[in-house]
């Protein structure tokens, strides 16, 4: 069974420990906030959570975020056929997404990830020159869920009737049915 997700930041390394797997050493994987710190040589994808907001909670008390996430895929220009190689890129990150692949892009937290809603996938960043690249994103939504189950029990002390009572919130005016 998966884990359980506590904190957002563990969503964010599901996808990027999935995508590392499914791209072996042939894409690297880095945070967004990476992006323009280095050039571009060669094949890289750029994960980006720019939005989460809360949500209903799931049925059995845990809580829910809806999470904004994108993908950002880039290819050098040193690459002789760049813009169809990127094209290519986003198509196989959107795949991981389709619910008839293995996972349907839960990340590897089962039932603590909603399956992806809204999934797009246009052109992107883009950079012309010598130290150019093309560009791709995916983006999509999901819900996901934090923490353990948080069903509060409720007790109860049998079904009570009144009729036509006084005062509703009083206790006494209530007899015990069946016993």
């Amino acid at each position: 069974m998966p884990s359980i997700m506590k904190k957002p930041s563990e969503f964010y390394t599901g996808i990027v420990t999935t995508l590392e797997a499914k791209f072996e050493e042939k894409v690297e994987v880095l945070s967004y906030a990476e992006f323009g710190t280095n050039n571009v040589k060669g094949i890289q994808v750029y994960i980006e959570i720019p939005r989460f907001i809360p949500a209903k909670r799931h049925a059995d008390g845990r809580r829910a975020l809806n999470v904004e996430i994108e993908i950002h895929c880039i290819v050098s220009k040193s690459y002789e056929n760049a813009a169809l190689e990127v094209m290519d890129l986003a198509g196989d990150v959107e795949s991981l997404l389709d619910v008839s692949s293995k996972g349907a892009g839960r990340w590897g937290f089962g039932q603590s990830v909603e399956l992806p809603e809204s999934v797009d996938a246009q052109e992107g960043l883009f950079k012309s020159g010598e130290s150019g690249y093309e560009g791709w994103v995916v983006s999509f939504k999901q819900t996901i869920y934090l923490g353990d189950e948080a069903i509060l029990e409720e007790t109860r002390g049998g079904v009570r009737l009144a009729v036509n009572p006084i005062d509703e919130n009083n206790p006494a005016e209530y007899k015990s049915i069946g016993g």
